[in-house]
């Protein structure tokens, strides 16, 4: 299936976990995909070569620098024409009791989370308003909707992502660009296989499905909401949960 054939998809964070299934989903529809990654240089490589370096391109970033998420896009426009697709992937937890939570804790979660993705999204949304083209997908989380106990520095970087996935549809529509979010809830990865065993079976409580979800089932929502098939879908976050209470 290649409907996005001759498309542009970047996704930040893209070596591992959700992003690396979104990666692999793209290419697999005939996407050319670049994407960034911060600390896992093996991992980026290992992904490049399984898809084939003619469609798949990784770049060193760090989201949470400006500068450096200005190198990344550079790199990206003298390789490419357009940018067709955009996901704000890249993100962190620094969990911690508010009390207990030192400021670094909670600015560098705001920085790379929140702050990643305004930087990549001004890069990319002055091409896609004067083409008349593009969708932005942020990947916030279920924690930028519901309270989560220990996480204040994460639900607030992911309830701006929220807020923010509003408020700029309403500024790029008349161009035709789309913005949407999606918001997962517990799913397999790398940040996840670290919760204890018995706090992981009192978080399924909760879970109507009762099992953790998979990264290909959240990126099978980012492809859907970039496609054609959800034009009519923007300003709004998505929840793929299982159906948590």
């Amino acid at each position: 299936m290649n409907k996005f054939k001759d498309k542009l998809v970047v996704v930040t964070g893209g070596s591992r976990g959700i992003g690396k299934a979104i990666v692999e989903l793209f290419s697999s529809q005939g996407a050319k995909v670049a994407f960034s990654y911060n600390k896992n240089r093996n991992e980026a490589e290992k992904l490049v070569e399984s898809i084939g370096e003619e469609r798949c391109f990784a770049f060193p970033c760090d989201v949470s620098n400006g500068n450096s998420v200005k190198d990344f896009f550079d790199e990206i426009k003298a390789k490419f024409e357009d940018i067709n697709v955009l996901v704000n992937n890249a993100g962190i937890t620094a969990d911690n009791f508010f009390a207990l939570m030192n400021t670094e804790q909670f600015e560098t979660v705001i920085k790379t989370n929140l702050l990643g993705s305004f930087y990549a999204s001004k890069a990319a949304i002055k091409q896609m308003i004067s083409k008349r083209q593009g969708v932005i997908i942020n990947i916030a989380s279920v924690s930028g909707l519901t309270a989560a106990e220990g996480q204040t520095n994460y639900s607030a970087s992911k309830g701006g992502l929220v807020a923010m996935t509003r408020s700029l549809a309403k500024e790029v529509g008349k161009y035709n660009v789309r913005v949407v979010g999606v918001a997962p809830g517990y799913i397999e990865t790398d940040m996840t296989a670290k919760i204890p065993g018995q706090m992981r079976k009192l978080m399924l409580e909760a879970v109507s499905l009762k099992r953790m979800g998979q990264s290909a089932e959240v990126a099978n929502l980012v492809s859907f909401l970039a496609s054609d098939e959800a034009s009519y879908i923007s300003g709004t976050t998505i929840r793929v949960d299982g159906g948590m209470e």
